[in-house]
């Protein structure tokens, strides 16, 4: 949505720094549109910095483009296969080469068609009968044949993410039955389309021939972009797969995703028009992006900041520090965020989020009996917030210590257990974002990382989840504390609208291109 602000509303809204307005969208989440204007509309003091973009190399605004190249804030740092790698950059890549019987609407969090169509049928004691779409290929030219099935279940069980493993283990097999899936459970299962989604297809043959090969260089999928270019670690280039017969086809025949850590570097690349998307565009920022033809959107996401403990260190096994340091970095990290950037986190869900209750974590007085130390991630966001809370536990008598490692390396920063505190974001919807998906990723099938998984408190956090009673859950976890928000993020996508269409913010971090259009040339 664009158009020209009055001035007195443009002053306004530019006094926030956000030139932003709440509406509501599909799916209940509520979506921020910045508004571009006319520079005779815009303050003398900000008419200076407006500009019109320059279009990509090649191509003419108004015009549909063969290619698209966009920028992201993740690190490619791992390879192409989707049970093999689970960084973020990897993750974003698979839902654009790789589908699951079903897969996850990014915009809603909600479980969508994939391989498989319409709702699983319940078909047997423990079994659901699935229904594929027609003509399914992958990106090899080779069917989907019946060894397929099992052998991905498997290889996403026993080699996948510890996380996903864990949220598989009720899923026991899949068997393909002409034109459907039988799919055989330990049990009911109320989230059985997102557990489906966790398993991507690739093909057996493929896979087992050369795995190196397939990891580094030639993974192979059934969705509407297959591999064409991933020689270079900083981006990845992708061609539209002509047999794709899903609901999504690609509409480039290229795309390029270039991965782009540093914000000031993803503004210089769609400044200078060598991308026309990109993501995670601070407000501060989109200061300098105020061509008629740009739009800035964001919407709130789950993206958490987090506070965490190694509960079995004796300086912060009590709950009651625990929830004093929380509550003083919270205050202190959503001072030092930038301006609409990020929220308060006032549960474990963000508020616009399905499982929002309130759960805020209560202050204490107590403190740790000697000095801790604050591990921190290195990435942008939350690097910058650290020193923050190291000055706010300081005002509270405690003495800390700030030691930031790569982002990489957290888990197994915790995994060895050699902690006190760690500031650090993770994001499990990039697989899933329904509540009992996200709450079992951290206390749950990540309990051990926080010292917490033999604590008797945890007994009835899952049985909270067990009956879909993510209140008294999330009421649970703040009084605990082993892990739990301080702020979440607001996932921000810049787009140059005289040549692409269909792009719009999601319920997280990353860009989903899937819905991406070419706009036709203008008729006169």
């Amino acid at each position: 949505m664009t158009g020209s602000l009055p001035r007195r509303s443009f002053l306004t809204l530019s006094a926030l720094a956000g030139v932003a307005t709440l509406s509501a969208c599909e799916g209940g989440i509520l979506k921020r549109t910045v508004y571009t204007a006319e520079p005779s509309s815009l303050p003398d003091a900000t008419e200076t910095i407006v500009e019109t973009l320059k279009p990509a190399q090649g191509q003419t605004p108004g015009v549909a483009a063969a290619q698209l190249t966009v920028a992201t804030s993740f690190t490619r740092s791992g390879g192409l296969d989707p049970v093999m790698n689970s960084d973020p950059f990897a993750v974003m890549l698979a839902w654009h080469v790789f589908e699951g019987l079903f897969t996850i609407d990014r915009a809603t969090g909600r479980a969508r068609d994939g391989l498989g169509v319409g709702e699983p049928q319940q078909s047997g004691n423990n079994q659901y009968t699935v229904t594929l779409r027609d003509d399914i290929t992958f990106h090899d030219g080779s069917p989907l044949k019946a060894d397929d099935l099992p052998f991905n279940l498997s290889r996403m069980k026993n080699s996948g993410p510890p996380e996903i493993r864990a949220l598989l283990a009720p899923i026991t097999g899949m068997t393909l039955r002409e034109n459907t899936v039988v799919v055989r459970t330990t049990g009911a299962i109320p989230t059985l389309k997102e557990r489906l989604s966790l398993v991507p297809f690739v093909p057996q043959l493929s896979q087992i021939a050369n795995p190196d090969l397939f990891n580094s260089q030639q993974a192979v999928g059934t969705g509407p972009w297959m591999i064409d270019d991933a020689s270079d670690p900083t981006r990845i280039t992708l061609r539209g797969y002509p047999q794709y017969s899903g609901a999504f086809p690609a509409a480039y025949q290229k795309l390029t995703i270039l991965s782009v850590p540093a914000q000031a570097d993803r503004v210089a690349t769609f400044r200078d028009g060598a991308t026309l998307v990109i993501d995670q565009v601070g407000v501060a920022a989109q200061a300098s992006l105020r061509a008629t033809s740009i739009k800035h959107e964001a919407t709130p996401v789950f993206s958490p900041v987090l506070l965490g403990f190694n509960c079995a260190n004796p300086l912060v096994a009590d709950a009651a520090v625990r929830r004093s340091l929380h509550v003083a970095a919270a205050t202190a990290s959503l001072a030092s965020a930038p301006k609409g950037d990020a929220v308060a986190a006032t549960g474990f869900f963000n508020v616009d989020h399905p499982g929002f209750a309130p759960a805020a974590v209560a202050d204490a007085s107590a403190t740790p009996a000697g000095p801790i130390t604050l591990l921190a991630s290195d990435e942008e966001f939350v690097a910058n917030l650290a020193q923050s809370v190291i000055d706010a536990w300081s005002e509270r008598g405690v003495t800390a210590t700030l030691e930031t490692v790569p982002a990489a390396t957290i888990r197994q920063r915790l995994a060895d257990g050699q902690y006190q505190s760690v500031l650090y974001s993770d994001d499990p919807t990039r697989y899933a974002g329904d509540p009992d998906t996200l709450m079992r990723w951290f206390y749950d099938a990540n309990a051990a990382l926080f010292g917490w998984q033999e604590a008797p408190e945890r007994a009835g956090l899952l049985q909270a989840l067990d009956a879909a009673d993510y209140a008294a859950a999330a009421t649970q976890a703040a009084a605990a504390c082993p892990v739990f928000p301080l702020l979440h993020r607001v996932a921000t996508v810049s787009i140059e609208t005289t040549l692409v269409g269909g792009v719009t913010p999601i319920a997280e971090l990353g860009l989903d291109l899937l819905k991406s259009s070419t706009l036709p040339a203008p008729t006169n």
